[in-house]
């Protein structure tokens, strides 16, 4: 993250990594806001929409991912 901080692909790369693997939502959210403030071009802005439906749907209903 400290190499290359201003880019919209680390943060929502960051945030799948943190809603999977660590299953912490509520930061995986924070870096999707982050990856916002850096212009994303079209098919990160689709990557963000996708990770924050899944954040939001797994949270809602309790599943646990099992990949």
């Amino acid at each position: 993250m400290h190499a290359f901080p201003a880019t919209a692909y680390l943060h929502i790369l960051f945030a799948n990594f943190l809603l999977e693997v660590r299953k912490d939502g509520p930061a995986a959210r924070t870096h999707l806001q982050l990856a916002g403030k850096y212009s994303p071009s079209l098919v990160e802005r689709y990557q963000v929409g996708g990770v924050r439906e899944m954040s939001g749907r797994d949270e809602e209903l309790g599943v646990v991912s099992l990949t």
